[in-house]
């Protein structure tokens, strides 16, 4: 298997992902590491309607997907893997789940958080989570679809 993205976004899967970033990496493996989503049926079941037939899903806890990517060795698998947050990200590389470049696509604003970027905000538990990858050398871009053209959003960590 070889992950062609790591990516972050508060809405896991959605249009950006499936339409913009699915197609445009030709990835047939997308795999959700949320644990509220992997351990509420409704939303598993939710999130797997909206990829099209053709692209195979599995939604896991981070730690399970970390373990996960770790023991899957199916050659033919493009795979992006989601996650809602950095602190999640993190997790997933401390448990043993390969990481060398987190893409940053949204993180809704709401109390508590400020703007970074744009589609990027932030708290301190995010921050905090940002500067931990980062000083295990992994880049952290910024970019919302393909198209769009990378922000390295380390200048605003």
């Amino acid at each position: 298997m070889s992950i062609v993205l790591i990516r972050i976004d508060d809405r896991l899967i959605h249009g950006q992902v499936v339409v913009g970033w699915v197609r445009y990496l030709q990835v047939n493996h997308i795999v959700v590491a949320d644990d509220k989503v992997a351990a509420d049926p409704t939303q598993r079941m939710i999130y797997e309607m909206v990829v099209p037939p053709d692209i195979k899903v599995s939604i896991l806890s981070v730690k399970q997907a970390a373990q996960f990517m770790k023991q899957e060795t199916q050659d033919t698998l493009r795979t992006i893997v989601l996650f809602s947050k950095p602190q999640d990200v993190l997790t997933f590389w401390q448990s043993g789940g390969p990481v060398k470049s987190v893409n940053v696509g949204g993180m809704r604003f709401e109390p508590g958080k400020k703007q970074i970027a744009q589609a990027i905000s932030v708290n301190e538990a995010d921050l905090t989570a940002f500067c931990e990858l980062r000083k295990h050398k992994i880049e952290l871009e910024g970019r919302a679809v393909p198209m769009d053209p990378p922000l390295d959003i380390t200048k605003y960590l």
